[in-house]
Parts: structure tokens; sequence; C-alpha cells
């Protein structure tokens, strides 16, 4: 039972966060281009996302949707990178900033979750561009 739970926790999250993507691509795609908005254009932008579906259904491998997993993952700092900016700020919270332990205490977790996507994006970085542009030479044969 705890297998079935689990396998179902995954599903549900991935079902989630594509159904999240979707939501913001409709809205994002028109503005990034400036596009009146359209309930046509939304439905067919909310399909951005979903062009990883195409790896399943299609039998010959396709590159997008690893570049755009790739482009993500690099991004990835930006999020913790931003909320601990904001987080920190007096402008924009006002007196909810917090003092003392408590903010410190408060600001580790953005701290730890950017430092782990920094050493995670730039892991992805070197082994998927670095090393693809330039390949490592062959080891040097010792005397």
């Amino acid at each position: 039972m705890g297998r079935v739970l689990f396998d179902l926790s995954f599903i549900g999250m991935a079902c989630g966060a594509i159904s999240a993507q979707m939501v913001c691509c409709g809205f994002t795609v028109c503005e990034m281009f400036r596009l009146p908005y359209t309930p046509e254009r939304y439905k067919l932008f909310t399909l951005v996302p979903a062009v990883g579906l195409l790896g399943v259904m299609i039998k010959s491998p396709i590159w997008l949707p690893v570049v755009a997993s790739a482009a993500a993952f690099t991004m990835l700092p930006l999020a913790p990178i931003s909320f601990l900016i904001l987080n920190s700020k007096r402008s924009y919270l006002g007196d909810a900033v917090g003092c003392g332990w408590k903010r410190v205490a408060f600001n580790i977790a953005p701290g730890i979750a950017v430092a782990m996507a920094v050493v995670g994006s730039a892991i992805k970085i070197k082994t998927g561009v670095v090393d693809k542009l330039f390949p490592p030479g062959p080891p040097a044969a010792s005397p």
C-alpha cells in the first residue's frame, strides 16, 4: 500500500507541476510578445510546456524537451536568490521583515536552496555545455 501511495504522489506532483506551468505559459507568452489576450491564444500558449509529451509519443528522439529542461535547471538559482533578496528588504515587506535570530533563521532556508541550486546548475552547465563544446582530450600517458 505504501508503494501505491508513493507512486500516486509522484503522478500527482507531475500533473500539478505541468498544470501550473501550462496556466502560467498561457498568460506569459501573450505578455512576452505583447499580443492581445484572447481565449484562443491562451489555449494555444498553454500547450508550450506540453512539448515534453512528444518525447513519449514519437519514437525518434526529440531534442527540445532536453534543451528546455537544461535551460530551466540552469536558471533554477534565480528563484531562491530573488526570495532571499525580497524577504530581506524592509522596503518590500515593511515591519514584517523581522530582526535578530528570527531573521537569520528565516534566511537560512533560502540560503541553502541557493547553494544547492548553484551547485546543481554549475554541474549541469559543465556536463551539458562545456564538456560538449570542449571535450576532454585523451589522458596523458605516464612515463
